[in-house]
């Protein structure tokens, strides 16, 4: 993507972080580390974007938003389903998390695996407690279930072209 898509690149991080990417053997990995980093701390700081916001009606509306920025824009520019891990605090524990963006009609109402996974209806977002993960039999495969099942949800339920999407 670095190679091929550079002015992305230049709209979604700065000189800084470029350049330290650059000093790496893979910088796209860098790089990908760096956005995730980015979007936790927004997320956990409820700064910058939040789930609210990406429920939008068209990727025109966020592009006009006032205030947005670039990797906002970018991040929201399409149809997203996203998955992460919060690290927990005030209280609350550490959860993989899921959700659509636009959320499609009947995506709360989804039938997600493990059976420990739960919607809120407050986040908008599917969550499944670390704890859950670490405690299963087989800890990769809890993930996995939970990773796919929302993904299956979103993408079905949005009509998305998986054959096309998921070669």
């Amino acid at each position: 993507m670095i190679n091929r898509t550079p002015g992305v690149v230049r709209r979604l991080f700065t000189e800084g972080e470029q350049a330290a990417g650059a000093r790496r053997r893979d910088p796209a990995e860098r790089l990908a580390a760096r956005f995730a980093a980015k979007e936790a701390v927004m997320k956990a700081l409820g700064v910058g974007w939040t789930v609210q916001d990406a429920l939008y009606n068209s990727s025109d509306d966020v592009l006009k938003r006032e205030g947005a920025d670039k990797t906002t824009q970018e991040a929201y520019s399409h149809e997203v389903i996203s998955h992460g891990f919060w690290l927990g605090g005030n209280g609350v524990e550490a959860m993989f998390y899921a959700y659509a963006a636009p959320e499609p009609a009947g995506f709360s109402e989804s039938k997600i695996k493990p059976a420990e996974a739960f919607y809120s209806q407050d986040m908008k977002e599917f969550f499944l407690p670390y704890d859950a993960v670490r405690q299963s039999a087989s800890p990769e495969h809890t993930l996995m279930e939970f990773l796919q099942s929302t993904y299956e949800a979103g993408a079905n339920l949005a009509k998305w072209d998986r054959k096309a999407l998921e070669r």
